[in-house]
């Protein structure tokens, strides 16, 4: 009796374990006949039953699983029944109505219809393309957090974006990348760059990018870096720039507290405090040695039209000043001119300043020490506009026009000895002749 007993015993737990090996080779559970079940296939199956009564089943073979609109499917996986969590290995895939997954490991929670890629992630959908370490997606809510090496390409606005971390909300179609973003965007051949320390955020519906932190944007041979904030209107086709902004082309550099790339009209423009500097190292037969040149202009609002990707021109506005100063490789002083006016516009050629007009009550000094014999030679001119040629970046000719619905008037001193032109009762002559 008791041989029997357990022989029975034996063979029932045979029949059982028979049992949970093969009846899920369809769904997870019996009277998961329904659209909303877990509905799984593998080529083979084994379980066991846990404690608690959680079953685990194993499935190798090829492994295909479908749950509402998603299909699911690798090489091999792993079912688990509480919660009612199904793994998938090897060349595991997720598609739904939205995306797709691809990835060396795939979790998907059928309770909360949640689902992790891990390893080698490829998210795909309509236009964008999604690499990174890992992902998790929430399906009901239409959320993506992806971490670890994050490069999105999105053929729809011809960009990419590198981070550490990103996170999409296609419900409100707000995006974030943290972590050092990097965004490259091509356009008509032209190409923009944007880095920062922190983080970009993306605003689907206002067409909206912003980086924050350390910024630095490029294009083609413009580089504009701010320390703060910038946004990217792509439907305006604008970049907006915030706190100790410095854009440089060639030789020519700005700063600004705020700065506005228009895009769509090729307009760089500066409020805030802003500046252009233009450096450039030059020699000239009266002077002694090699000297280093720089200008500096700045006003109210400065803005800078930029044609084939080079800077062709800029318009002042408001409180203009332009100050030129040269030095030889000693570090003296060459010479100074200085330009005052209520707005000033100028013409690039080849990186090089062409020509500046002055206009609006307009002023201007020049004046040149000469080491030898100590001798200084000094001119002024004011009018309602003056305009100076430059030829190699040296002035070559200054027209003056008008005064008040007058002439225009300037005055000329040749090589006066320094204490001569010291003791001038002439303002103007005084004003020019004071230390830098």
């Amino acid at each position: 009796m008791k041989i029997r007993l357990n022989i029975f015993f034996i063979a029932s737990i045979l029949l059982c374990a028979a049992a949970i090996s093969g009846e899920n080779n369809e769904s997870t559970e019996d009277s998961n006949t329904g659209e909303s079940s877990l509905y799984y296939t593998a080529g083979r199956t084994s379980g066991r039953q846990m404690p608690d009564g959680t079953l685990v089943k194993n499935l190798s073979g090829g492994v295909k699983a479908r749950h509402l609109d998603a299909f699911l499917e690798a090489e091999e996986g792993e079912y688990i029944s509480n919660p009612s969590e199904i793994r998938f290995y090897g060349a595991a895939s997720f598609k739904d109505s939205l995306r797709s997954l691809f990835a060396d490991t795939l979790i998907y929670h059928e309770t909360n219809l949640e689902a992790f890629a891990i390893g080698n992630v490829t998210v795909i959908e309509s236009g964008r393309l999604l690499f990174a370490d890992r992902v998790r997606y929430l399906k009901d809510l239409r959320y993506i957090e992806a971490h670890g090496n994050v490069v999105i390409e999105d053929d729809s606005t011809s960009s990419s974006i590198r981070g550490i971390k990103a996170v999409f909300n296609d419900s409100t179609g707000h995006g974030l990348i943290i972590g050092k973003p990097y965004l490259r965007k091509e356009e008509d051949g032209s190409i923009m760059t944007a880095t920062c320390a922190d983080t970009l955020e993306i605003l689907e519906e206002e067409r909206l990018i912003r980086l924050w932190r350390d910024v630095a944007v490029t294009k083609d041979s413009l580089t504009m870096t701010c320390a703060d904030t910038l946004e990217i209107f792509e439907n305006e086709k604008i970049v907006k720039l915030w706190n100790n902004v410095i854009a440089i082309q060639g030789g020519l550099e700005t700063s600004s507290e705020r700065a506005v790339f228009a895009d769509s009209t090729s307009t760089l423009t500066l409020t805030g405090n802003p500046e252009l500097t233009y450096s450039i190292s030059e020699t000239r037969d009266e002077a002694p040695s090699r000297l280093s040149t720089k200008s500096i202009i700045s006003g109210d609002t400065i803005n800078i039209q930029i044609k084939d990707r080079k800077f062709i021109g800029a318009d002042v506005i408001g409180s203009a000043v332009s100050t030129t100063i040269s030095t030889d490789t000693t570090g003296t002083l060459f010479d100074k001119s200085l330009i005052e006016s209520k707005d000033m516009s100028l013409v690039t050629y080849n990186d090089v300043i062409s020509r500046i007009s002055a206009e609006g009550t307009a002023r201007s000094y020049y004046h040149r020490n000469e080491k030898k014999d100590n001798m200084k030679f000094v001119n002024s001119a004011s009018g309602d506009t003056l305009t100076f040629f430059f030829a190699g970046g040296k002035i070559s000719e200054m027209r003056i026009f008008g005064f008040g619905g007058g002439l225009g008037k300037g005055k000329y001193y040749g090589y006066e000895p320094l204490e001569t032109l010291a003791d001038s009762s002439d303002s103007e002559i005084r004003e020019v002749a004071k230390p830098l």
